[in-house]
């Protein structure tokens, strides 16, 4: 009887022993949306004997407990590690949580109360529009959701085909680089109506980082960058609705619905459809005010999550027609009006590879990207037909260097663009390759300082190379006030046609030069943010100062000649200073106000004269009131833009009857939202252009569309009145 108490009692030790031989724990950050989230590939390590391990895909890890022991360093890159004594541990998990070591913390407001958020994680300023910020706007696309930024302002390209983009820092999209998760999209034949190619409802985050990108990102980013976040197979609920209508005869369907198919692989699907079917025409210049027109769209994510490599995979195939012209050409089939029509088709692949080295302090990434893009058209009489079949690759190193805060990146790109475009009689086919190295040093070491150094060497083989330096700086004063700044040099091959078709709605020649050469810019910024809680009440400030100076550039000259448009290479000066103030702030709780204001004093040579950008508001004001209730049942929104006056370029020399001003008055749009969520599903109803503000007689010589003078492309202010919608957003669990 002795014996077994002995034996069992042994047991008992063995059993107890071997369970404090090793340590369990939870690593975890705060993701985009500031809220929990999982690091994976999280370092741990046991010191003295160096005994290691990683974080797996839920963060936890696992590592045994040696008698010469004493702490753990926990580590991240972009984050600051943390030391944990192994004396005294409690005898359950451990949980971890790293503190990100480029982030104010006194901006950390919640994401279910802020529509936008404010990030240095990588050591860049970046602004955020959270998936918050995402649901306060129809979102039926892409452009349409950065009415929830007060830094991009959405403008049309013209008043025929409703193309919309965007501008950032006073200068056209073209000049923002724009990725989807890392990945290059909306280049080329895309630039024009990229836009509405990619739902809002499909969106988990929008970044916008200002001036010029880091090394690795490319060498396109002049005046910014933004990248777009999908929502993903390891965050999304299972299946999500969504169907919406509006009072112009617009409607629209979307639905996303996650497959696990084990801890490790995941699928997600996308669908989206769209269509307007009613033709109006508020100012009875009888042209539509909005093109009608289908979408359907769809998409398809894989992600492969093991312990050394992570994969990223999917593919779009979407479809787009786009009608519109004169009333009755397409209803009644009246071809003696004035008719548009745009077919795009695209074809998009994508993967993305993650491996972690065996010494964990190194990693290897990878992006594959191909698309095809189709673009065929007709404006009037006349025929345009654009094909774009582009592959991008990246090839990354990363590794820690000179101290655990600090690494190096360094890989190589390859950017492959086949195009073929033709107008008329005009035949604007080119091959385009850039081959490219980069490298960029993370330094982290100073307590409070970051900077990152980078050095891009790009190679295109019908131009000489491009060399683009960058260089970004952040301090933390204290944990209330972050200073940055950033200088850089960026690049971008012009596709004048296919950046610029919404000329196409006019009679204007394209006159194009034989001789464009690269655009070449310095982009430097400055940005002081200010975080404080007066009266405990939350306050933001952010001041910020942005200059683009153009050694050349491809001018797009409306000026020379009412009746012809201008491409030539720069020959003068050609900038862009923008200003910006802007700050938010939470008086009461769940109650945010954000107040901005924007100075662009953009000015460029055209018909041999240095003047202010056309068809730009030199000013801009931009407030925005949310409220949430207490439990999140109800939510408002209601934003105010105050656009100043600008330029609009002359048309002295056309008839009387078809002349117009040569500046445009200040003038105000609102929006609005009001949004009911019972429990999985939300109903929201808005109305956007509540004032009904429009720009007056937006075409020249609408009563006669196939003569000289005709042109819809002077737009600066919207086109159609105000219109209301409502919405149904459903959640299955």
């Amino acid at each position: 009887m002795k014996i077994k108490i002995l034996a069992i009692a042994l047991l008992n030790l063995m059993l107890t022993v071997n369970i404090f031989a090793e340590i369990n724990g939870k690593v975890y950050g705060v993701d985009e949306n500031l809220k929990s989230t999982a690091l994976q590939n999280a370092r741990i390590m046991a010191l003295p004997s160096k005994t290691g391990t990683l974080t797996n895909s839920n963060g936890k890890f696992t590592i045994k407990n040696k008698a010469e022991d004493t702490v753990l360093i926990i580590s991240y890159i972009g984050y600051k590690s943390d030391t944990v004594s192994i004396a005294n541990l409690p005898n359950k998990e451990l949980k971890i949580q790293l503190k990100n070591n480029l982030e104010l913390d006194a901006v950390n407001v919640s994401g279910d109360k802020s529509s936008s958020m404010l990030s240095f994680s990588d050591g860049v300023r970046t602004e955020g529009i959270s998936s918050r910020g995402l649901l306060k706007c129809a979102c039926c696309s892409l452009s349409e959701s950065f009415a929830a930024s007060p830094s991009v302002d959405v403008e049309f390209s013209d008043a025929v085909t409703g193309a919309k983009r965007i501008q950032l820092l006073g200068l056209q999209s073209i000049y923002t680089q724009i990725l989807m998760e890392n990945v290059p999209i909306m280049r080329g034949l895309a630039s024009n109506f990229g836009f509405s190619l990619y739902p809002g409802q499909w969106l988990e985050s929008i970044s916008i980082a200002k001036g010029s990108s880091v090394a690795k990102n490319g060498f396109e980013s002049i005046a910014g960058l933004i990248n777009v976040d999908f929502k993903k197979p390891t965050d999304a609920n299972p299946t999500f609705l969504n169907i919406y209508a509006s009072d112009m005869g617009e409607a629209e369907f979307n639905a996303d619905h996650t497959i696990e198919l084990n801890d490790e692989v995941s699928t997600m699907f996308f669908i989206h459809g769209n269509g307007l079917f009613m033709e109006h025409d508020a100012n009875n210049d009888s042209f539509l005010d909005k093109p009608m027109g289908n979408q359907l769209n769809f998409m398809n994510r894989w992600s492969i999550i093991k312990e050394h490599w992570n994969n990223i995979s999917g593919i779009q195939v979407l479809t787009d027609t786009r009608k519109a012209g004169q009333k009755g050409y397409f209803s009644d089939n009246n071809t003696n009006l004035y008719g548009t029509q745009i077919k795009t088709n695209r074809y998009h692949v994508f993967t993305k590879n993650g491996f972690m080295m065996e010494d964990h302090k190194s990693s290897i990434g990878t992006i594959l990207s191909f698309s095809h893009h189709t673009q065929d058209a007709f404006f009037g009489k006349r025929s345009y037909y654009g094909e774009q079949n582009s592959f991008y690759a990246n090839l990354m190193y990363q590794s820690i260097l000179f101290g655990e805060e600090n690494n190096i990146t360094s890989g190589v790109s390859l950017q492959y663009d086949n195009y073929l475009e033709t107008l008329e009689n005009m035949n604007l086919n080119k091959l385009e390759n850039v081959l490219g190295l980069f490298t960029e040093y993370t330094f982290n070491s100073i307590e409070n300082l970051s900077v990152i150094a980078g050095l891009r060497l790009d190679m295109p083989n019908n131009y000489k190379r491009f060399i683009s330096p960058k260089l970004h700086l952040k301090y933390n004063f204290d944990d209330y006030i972050i200073w940055s700044a950033s200088a850089g040099k960026g690049y971008r091959i012009a596709r004048p046609l296919a950046e610029n078709s919404g000329y196409l709605s006019s009679s204007r020649e394209f006159i194009i030069s034989n001789d464009l050469q690269p655009e070449e810019a310095w982009n430097y910024g400055s940005n002081l943010t200010f975080s404080f809680k007066p009266f405990n009440m939350p306050l933001d400030i952010n001041l910020e100062y942005f200059r683009t100076d153009f050694t050349n550039q491809v001018v797009v000259d409306l000026d020379m000649d009412p009746q012809k448009v201008y491409f030539y290479n720069l020959t003068g000066e050609s900038y862009s200073n923008c200003y910006q103030v802007d700050l938010t702030i939470e008086p009461i709780e769940r109650f945010v106000v954000t107040l901005a204001h924007r100075i662009n004093d953009v000015k460029v040579t055209t018909n041999g004269i240095l003047q202010d950008k056309a068809l730009q508001s030199h000013n801009k004001t931009y407030v925005n009131l949310q409220y949430n209730t207490d439990m999140n049942d109800w939510a408002f929104d209601w934003t105010l833009n105050y656009n100043g006056k600008g330029r609009i370029p002359s048309t002295a020399s056309n008839p009387i009857k078809y002349q117009g001003k040569t500046e445009f008055d200040p003038y105000l749009t609102m929006n609005a939202q009001i949004t009911k969520t019972f429990n999985d599903f939300d109903i929201y109803i808005g109305c956007e252009n509540i004032t009904g503000f429009t720009q007056e007689n937006p075409i020249i010589a609408y009563d006669d569309p196939f003569g000289q003078y005709f042109d819809a492309s002077l737009i600066w202010g919207p086109i159609t009145k105000q219109h209301f919608y409502l919405g149904l957003r459903y959640k299955i669990y």
